[in-house]
């Protein structure tokens, strides 16, 4: 293992630390006392999490309430309901998303750290792991009222509580695996994939060697799925609705979104690229009976699949596999001296100094060299007021916010206008 001449790995964690305080400090801010009223990072998805935590408030408090347009899953609406209930200022929401940012990075760090015998406490993965954690660019969604920053850690979580009862045996890590797993998978229902992945590798890389471990993987994985089927019918049955996201609906065996993602990928995946062209003394190792790269590598080629064939062209999709790419290149590529550490922390840092004109839907020919990226843009700005705590009724005609929104936010402001009073 390459060393650093100084302890990399507390200076990245203390920075990555930093990073998650400060972002959830300044969601605080934003929110100025209201989240829906003031934070201005809301998309229509977001106003849909934090009314249906208003409504799910009210209906357990015994309100008589009309059927909710669309029913979201049910562990980010918990964390929406939760911050309504401790006064509506975003202090929750702070706190979530700031820790989720922490643990992306330190669950990402200790699933790598699995894979080598001895960690040096200087490994030469940390300060990339913690660019490509922060405020690297695909990072750039992050600040928007959205399930899925949060369902990635907790992903990364139940995976690293599953290598962790492999390499340790400590009987308890198992079922809390299967807990956290499933808690992600109610979170987002894609986030439940990779510990599926992790322990399908598991029963078959003990299914001729120790077949008892195997059925335990077994277990689990059945314990997994049964158990969120469970949760998500109970859920379900719960909260009155008319309809549910249909997840797999736009999945398509298509090549419409090639040229869509040759430009996003060519984009976010760029540094990984030209670190191979620029860098030429490291060595791919191959895997064939670790779980970490196996599973992480399954994991990548599911997701680039998923993303693929999925007809929405939205580059926030890609996040889900980066996690897993970054892990999948860290456990698998060995680096010769500490340049190619510095090479390619250099390569992501560079990238995050050129700023797409759209980071969602990113082309080269629009990149510029700036420093007006989404986490400048994120710390810089301000909050808004939309007005809508001063609407009382017909608010789709009388307030500017919701004239100018589109029918989806209209409805959604309009059953929590109807439902923030009861």
């Amino acid at each position: 293992m390459i060393k650093h001449s100084i302890n990399t790995r507390l200076y990245a964690t203390q920075f990555v630390l930093l990073f998650s305080i400060l972002f959830g400090l300044q969601f605080v801010y934003l929110a100025n006392g209201d989240v829906l009223n003031h934070y201005p990072y809301i998309s229509q998805d977001g106003f849909d999490w934090y009314m249906e935590g208003v409504y799910l408030t009210k209906l357990l408090a015994g309100a008589s309430l009309p059927d909710l347009p669309v029913l979201r899953p049910p562990v980010f609406v918990f964390v929406t309901a939760a911050d309504y209930i401790a006064g509506n200022q975003g202090l929750v929401l702070a706190a979530i998303f700031g820790l989720t940012i922490f643990c992306t990075f330190y669950f990402s760090l200790r699933i790598v750290d699995s894979v080598y015998e001895s960690v040096e406490k200087n490994a030469w993965y940390i300060v990339p792991l913690a660019i490509g954690t922060t405020i690297y660019s695909l990072n750039f969604f992050k600040p928007f009222l959205l399930a899925d920053s949060l369902s990635v850690s907790l992903s990364l979580a139940s995976v690293f509580l599953l290598i962790t009862y492999q390499l340790e045996s400590k009987k308890y890590l198992l079922p809390l695996s299967v807990a956290v797993a499933t808690i992600a998978g109610l979170t987002q229902t894609y986030a439940l994939m990779p510990y599926m992945i992790a322990c399908g590798i598991g029963v078959l890389l003990f299914f001729l060697v120790n077949r008892k471990q195997a059925n335990k993987y077994l277990i689990a994985l059945i314990m997994v799925v049964l158990l969120f089927i469970l949760l998500t019918v109970a859920w379900r049955w719960l909260m009155p609705h008319e309809t549910i996201p249909k997840n797999f609906s736009l999945l398509k065996f298509s090549v419409d979104m090639f040229d869509f993602y040759v430009s996003t990928w060519g984009y976010y995946f760029s540094p990984f690229m030209l670190f191979f062209i620029l860098y030429r003394r490291y060595t791919i190792v191959i895997y064939t009976r670790n779980m970490v790269v196996i599973s992480s590598a399954l994991v990548v080629i599911l997701f680039l699949l998923l993303c693929f064939f999925y007809q929405w062209p939205e580059a926030r999709f890609t996040y889900y596999l980066w996690p897993w790419l970054m892990i999948l290149f860290f456990t698998s590529i060995k680096i010769q001296t500490i340049k190619g550490s510095y090479l390619i922390s250099i390569l992501m840092l560079v990238l995050v100094l050129m700023v797409p004109a759209n980071y969602w839907a990113p082309t080269w020919p629009s990149v510029k060299v700036s420093t007006n990226n989404w986490a400048r843009d994120y710390f810089s700005s301000m909050s808004v007021d939309r007005k809508l705590n001063v609407c009382k009724e017909n608010c789709s005609k009388t307030n500017e916010f919701m004239k100018n929104s589109d029918p989806y936010v209209n409805s959604t402001l309009n059953v929590y206008n109807q439902i923030k009073g009861i």
